[in-house]
């Protein structure tokens, strides 16, 4: 008799767990981020503000993805709930599969935004990759399918080019190309200052506050912007594989964060995209 009652206890545990149990885990999820991931599911296709005259949109897209250092640019975006871009590499799912955790972490992370940088990143031959436009369309074609996306926001490997809207920059030697793309829906987003990196060691050149200073100079007085009031930073993933270089990014998200009219936005975000 006793072990039927306890029997039943258990039993009665056992129900009364599952049904307070979520099976979507919302309960463990923290109420902002929960929301901001819906925001992002949501949300309409124009600016998060108005444009004024101390506001200024700021948006940090990383290209080359999934690489070593990916795994810090995702964290730093979620410890700081910082809006970032991430341009990928379909091609790079096939080197690891730590690539691929990569990019499912980035998919995962409701701060950050998940583009097209071609499949092939052209194998470093531009020249040759852009004089086949149809060669280039089946490229992007074919890493939009293998990553899944649904949005058609690229960006061009080894090119700064610019083209949507019917706004076009920098197109000249690859018109056909660009107009290939961009009459099969594709909207293509160029950067408007670059942290560079040494090409060897791949480490980010200078500080962040260094850079930080350059933004600030450029953003401040509209220098050669796309639009004003807007900046498109470009970085790549293993500029911050090392920790140490990792905690640059940290200093230049928190440099940003820091002044109330600097908003960090996703590329979705950009006027007229």
């Amino acid at each position: 008799m006793l072990k039927f009652l306890i029997a039943i206890i258990v039993f009665l545990s056992i129900v009364m767990i599952n049904l307070f149990k979520d099976g979507n885990n919302i309960c463990d999820i923290d109420d902002d981020v929960y929301i901001q991931r819906e925001f992002i599911k949501n949300r309409p296709h124009k600016p998060l503000y108005q444009p004024s005259a101390n506001r200024k949109f700021i948006y940090l897209s990383f290209d080359d993805g999934p690489l070593n250092g990916s795994q810090n640019v995702n964290s730093l975006s979620l410890k700081y709930k910082a809006y970032m871009s991430v341009f990928i590499v379909g091609e790079h799912l096939l080197i690891s599969n730590n690539y691929k955790r990569y990019l499912n972490n980035y998919i995962q992370n409701p701060f950050i935004e998940v583009s097209n940088h071609s499949y092939s990143h052209a194998n470093n031959q531009y020249s040759k990759f852009y004089s086949n436009p149809k060669g280039v369309l089946e490229d992007f074609n074919k890493s939009m399918n293998l990553l899944g996306l649904d949005n058609k926001i690229i960006r061009l490997p080894g090119r700064n080019i610019w083209a949507f809207d019917n706004r076009t920059q920098n197109i000249s030697k690859t018109k056909d190309t660009v107009n290939l793309l961009t009459n099969n829906g594709f909207k293509l987003i160029g950067w408007d200052i670059e942290w560079r990196y040494d090409p060897i060691t791949k480490k980010p050149i200078g500080t962040a506050q260094e850079f930080f200073k350059k933004l600030v100079k450029r953003i401040k007085h509209n220098q050669e912007l796309v639009t004003p009031s807007n900046i498109v930073v470009l970085l790549h993933d293993p500029m911050f594989r090392k920790k140490c270089k990792a905690k640059e990014l940290e200093n230049l998200i928190t440099l940003i964060k820091a002044n109330k009219n600097y908003v960090l936005v996703p590329l979705s975000r950009y006027p007229i995209i």
